[in-house]
């Protein structure tokens, strides 16, 4: 039984300190993705290489940028498509007790309408001059997070340079000794 209760506070011990961690992880991230950002807005950097000392290439952060979307109201485009563009849909028969059919938009509809129809502002337009309604574009919003992507051995450096004492400058927050640091 005193092996598992070993095992027991072995556990506790490194979630409490995984818990910590990630609290602090978090808030770091925060205020890191505000000054990646302003490097973006700035210059339109949206990658970062992170190195330890000796200039050894460990990681990299990447913006993660929203893609433009559009919004569709399935019914309105569907109405407009049936008027003006009958070959964007498609009849589904449903059988049942009493079979009954529904037209739907194709499945290639929206992004062949996308590729073919003129966007001014939020509103797709035709040649013509018509507003397709059941169309909004949605711009893409404002970046809101980062990747870390590590080289080939790039954590093990890391941990290692710590254990060195190369990142002897660095602090790693409340809940990690510092190297050097008075225990």
């Amino acid at each position: 039984m005193t092996e598992l209760k070993d095992k027991n506070l072995r556990f506790v011990l490194m979630k409490t300190l995984a818990d910590l961690v990630a609290a602090e992880v978090g808030d770091a991230r925060g205020e890191l993705m505000d000054e990646l950002l302003a490097q973006f807005d700035d210059l339109g950097v949206k990658s970062f290489s992170v190195k330890i000392p000796g200039a050894e290439k460990v990681a990299t952060f990447t913006i993660a940028e929203p893609k433009p979307t559009t919004k569709v109201d399935g019914a309105a485009l569907l109405d407009w498509c049936i008027a003006n563009r009958p070959e964007l849909t498609q009849v589904v028969e449903h059988p049942a007790k009493e079979a009954w059919e529904e037209v739907v938009l194709a499945d290639e509809a929206l992004k062949l309408l996308e590729a073919e129809l003129a966007l001014a502002g939020e509103d797709f337009w035709t040649p013509d001059g018509e507003q397709v309604p059941g169309l909004k574009y949605v711009p893409a919003g404002r970046p809101k997070s980062f990747t870390v992507r590590y080289e080939k051995g790039g954590q093990e450096r890391v941990i290692q340079a710590w254990r060195d004492g190369d990142l002897a400058g660095i602090e790693p927050g409340a809940n990690l000794p510092s190297i050097g640091a008075a225990q």
